[in-house]
């Protein structure tokens, strides 16, 4: 129950927040007008919409390190294109910003001086969409879910035109021109990903256990995701996804020259069921070839002197 309290000549309500808080209404001239303001806010609390219009003073910077980005949880490539966005390009306009003046018109202009920058329209989309769903996604942490913002800024502000680029498909004659100007190493990798139209990280995660019917079928299972080192804990800039896009294993079939060709990489490499497919030992170059030993000249220590030694003074 919302009460009053007097304060100088005029009145303000008092009234009990969402987390049993003491709230106080501006000052109002009379009593009557002070109670009806706080149990106008002491019901929005029962709705379960009532808004502390004191929780948007953070900053941008302060909720993007301190809360969002160690709670957004997520796949580690996605977190990391998030944090790569706040790092290039959200941090400088909107870091040192509270939360609660980020409006609207803040974003518009924002939009219109990356345009007039010459800033592509599709890498101005996916920075809007980076920074709306830092400010107000519907799943996850986002300031609106988390009660620091009321509105979503980036709700209705104009993007320029996105026009999608043409899709360019090979013909079969194409591949195999392309596939014949490959290093011998790579052609495999380059047909299996023709044939079965398998992404970078699914042809990567395939062992030789992903093929049935006699190298005929692939079950793409797991893949390979690129990250930095130190998100993985494993030394290497790669780590496993237990799912491939879609999140679901799926199988495809594998037609006669790209399975022929994965039937012979199998055999020649002696790999066995539980092995990578496409996995270079980390002594070979990208040829699949072990590079020569450089041998470095030994410097001569101080004290050594000869013909053919250079004598080194103190």
């Amino acid at each position: 129950m919302a009460w009053t309290e007097a304060r100088g000549r005029g009145h303000r309500g008092v009234y009990i927040d969402a987390l049993g808080q003491q709230r106080r209404t501006p000052v109002q001239r009379s009593k009557r007008a002070a109670l009806a303001l706080a149990n106008d806010e002491e019901a929005k609390v029962r709705r379960g919409d009532w808004f502390d219009p004191n929780a948007g003073k953070v900053t941008f910077s302060d909720y993007f390190e301190r809360q969002w980005l160690p709670n957004r949880g997520g796949e580690q490539t996605t977190v990391d294109t998030y944090r790569s966005h706040y790092n290039a390009t959200l941090k400088d306009p909107f870091g040192a910003m509270e939360l609660r003046l980020i409006l609207p018109s803040t974003v518009q202009g924002w939009v219109a001086e990356m345009a007039r920058a010459g800033v592509k329209p599709s890498t101005i989309k996916a920075k809007v969409k980076a920074l709306q769903t830092i400010l107000a996604a519907k799943k996850g942490a986002s300031a609106k879910r988390d009660g620091l913002i009321q509105i979503n800024p980036c709700e209705g502000v104009l993007l320029p035109t996105v026009v999608d680029p043409d899709v360019l498909i090979y013909e079969p004659e194409e591949v195999a021109k392309i596939v014949k100007a490959m290093d011998p190493w790579w052609r495999t990798l380059a047909l299996l990903g023709s044939e079965s139209g398998a992404r970078w990280g699914e042809l990567m995660g395939l062992t030789v256990a992903s093929f049935g019917l006699d190298f005929r079928t692939m079950t793409i299972r797991r893949t390979v995701v690129e990250t930095a080192v130190v998100n993985t804990g494993n030394g290497t800039r790669f780590v496993w996804k237990d799912y491939p896009k879609g999140k679901k294993p799926r199988t495809v079939g594998i037609r006669g020259v790209a399975s022929e060709a994965v039937k012979q990489l199998v055999a020649e490499r002696g790999l066995g069921p539980d092995d990578r497919l496409f996995s270079m030992p980390a002594d070979l170059d990208v040829r699949g070839r072990r590079p020569p030993k450089v041998t470095r000249p030994r410097r001569p220590r101080p004290c050594e002197s000869g013909p053919s030694r250079k004598v080194w003074s103190s």
